[in-house]
């Protein structure tokens, strides 16, 4: 019997490491990825905002009032000119070529603590920037998405070129060091947004002061929303959570290294699972390592550390399947072995009705009728004959018998 659960052991701990070895190829080789991104997406939620960041958005009730976009460039100056007391202010807006106005806006942005938009593009894989015509500093405003069109980390630099949240990030903060080269992006609930026609009549008088200002148009018809995990959000405000994300601590994504024993680790537990406690408890331990993972997930997210649990949990039913699978196999070959040698003592049909049911093997009261036979010659049949023929007659004379 502990042969036989040795046995198990072995099996079913080789089938679990193999099933996370295996779905560990495909991790590691970027397989559904995507899947893995929306299944983390689940976990993502919005922290409180800091409350030093703000966003003033040009919004579609401040263009049906000031005229539609893109306005004058006096006009964003006019804007501009009510922010002089922000620590820093961002103006995701790419002013590439030359307008109407660019003289009054030019005179205030060389006023301004400010960093403006410039954008790169892409020409048979080299960047292309283009450049404000104002000579004010500028960062790059562009953002990368994934596969599947959504937001979810952000860039220091792009080919040396500072982003535009991480240059307003290093402006308010005395770093000796620098930024990491990207971040996992945080979201941020309540950060304060400001209609562009209420601060160009002076509704929020303060509210700028000492504050890093984003200004942008979130107005529907300029088309620039963004996909991300809680939903689509206008670029401007975007640009705004991740100058937040910047500052705030930050989002650590689970090593990879991790992930591989992770995926491992359970595929093997499960499997041994299978092996000690058969497939009807395993099913319970299954339910409880799922449990146990997704609530594992939430716990740490909350410290600050973002899980990928897609392949972990893929593992759980693809281990127990394939685990299952050969231990059926494995359990149907020693029971053909065992009814094969007990075959060799009593017809076969009675080796496989005890195999069936180990009940069967069970001491039971019964009336039965027993025949005593001898076999003539035998002794001398047994030294002349090898074994294996003995065996073969014996065979067939208890048959006939039976």
């Amino acid at each position: 019997m502990k042969k036989d659960l040795k046995q198990r052991l072995i099996l079913c701990a080789a089938v679990g490491i193999g099933a996370g070895l295996l779905l560990n190829l495909l991790f590691l080789f970027g397989f559904w990825q995507i899947a893995q991104f929306r299944l983390q997406d689940l976990l993502i939620s919005e922290r409180p905002a800091s409350g030093r960041v703000v966003v003033v958005e040009i919004d579609d009730a401040s263009i049906s009032e000031i005229g539609r976009w893109p306005w004058r460039r006096d006009d964003v100056a006019k804007l501009l000119g009510f922010l002089g007391n922000a620590t820093a202010i961002g103006v995701d807006i790419a002013f590439l070529e030359p307008g109407p106005g660019d003289a009054e806006l030019r005179e205030t942005l060389e006023t301004l603590p400010v960093v403006i938009a410039s954008e790169v593009r892409w020409e048979d894989q080299q960047a292309a920037f283009l450049t404000p015509i104002f000579d004010v500093p500028h960062a790059v405003a562009n953002l990368f998405l994934d596969a599947d069109g959504v937001v979810r980390s952000v860039r220091a630099q792009i080919e040396g070129q500072p982003t535009l949240g991480a240059a307003l990030a290093t402006m308010v903060t005395d770093r000796t060091t620098a930024l990491p080269e990207s971040h996992r992006l945080s979201f941020f609930e309540g950060v304060p947004r400001y209609p562009a026609k209420e601060v160009l009549i002076g509704d929020h008088p303060r509210a700028f002061d000492d504050k890093i200002v984003m200004v942008g148009v979130s107005a529907i018809d300029v088309e620039d929303i963004k996909l991300t995990p809680i939903g689509p959000i206008p670029g401007v405000v975007l640009q705004a959570n991740i100058v937040e994300s910047w500052l705030a601590p930050p989002i650590r994504v689970q090593p990879t290294v991790s992930v591989v024993l992770l995926t491992v680790g359970v595929s093997l537990l499960l499997a041994l699972g299978v092996a000690l406690v058969g497939l009807g408890w395993a099913v319970l331990l299954l339910i409880a390592l799922i449990v146990g993972l997704v609530g594992w997930s939430v716990m740490v997210f909350d410290r600050g550390l973002l899980l990928n649990l897609f392949f972990p949990l893929l593992a759980l039913p693809v281990s127990y399947t394939i685990t299952s699978a050969v231990l059926s196999v494995f359990e149907a070959r020693q029971k053909r072995k065992a009814v094969s040698l007990f075959g060799t003592y009593v017809a076969p049909e009675v080796a496989r009705h005890l195999m069936e049911d180990p009940k069967n093997t069970e001491g039971r009261k019964k009336e039965i009728t027993v025949l005593f036979a001898d076999v003539r010659g035998f002794t001398a049949l047994s030294s002349r004959e090898p074994p294996e023929k003995v065996i073969i007659k014996l065979n067939e004379r208890l048959s006939r018998m039976a």
